[in-house]
């Protein structure tokens, strides 16, 4: 369940709704309160939603790897030329350049 919660975007409910399908009443029987549970998919949302410390220079610049992907798992940083003055960033998908190209 927290594993869902911070790798797609799909709603509390419906996480909740595809975990509980698959327990058994026995298991189901020592779950928390389901006040609880959504309240664990919601903290695990907000701490992967945190943004990383907007740096003070293009040099300090890191883009972590959750930033470089999209919610599909694409390749989304295509190119970054380092940490020079002239730093060169180019962010695309594969399906967005076919787009181009058609």
């Amino acid at each position: 369940m927290k594993r869902k919660a911070r790798q797609t975007h799909d709603t509390t409910h419906h996480i909740l709704g595809d975990e509980l399908g698959i327990i058994t009443g026995t298991t189901a029987a020592k779950l928390p309160k389901i006040d609880s549970m959504k309240r664990t998919i919601r903290r695990e949302r907000q701490v992967r939603d945190i943004a990383p410390v907007q740096p003070e220079s293009l040099h300090d610049l890191a883009i972590p790897h959750e930033f470089t992907i999209t919610a599909k798992e694409e390749n989304f940083l295509l190119y970054d030329s380092g940490s020079e003055l002239t730093r060169i960033l180019i962010f695309r998908t594969q399906k967005n350049c076919n787009m181009l190209t058609t």
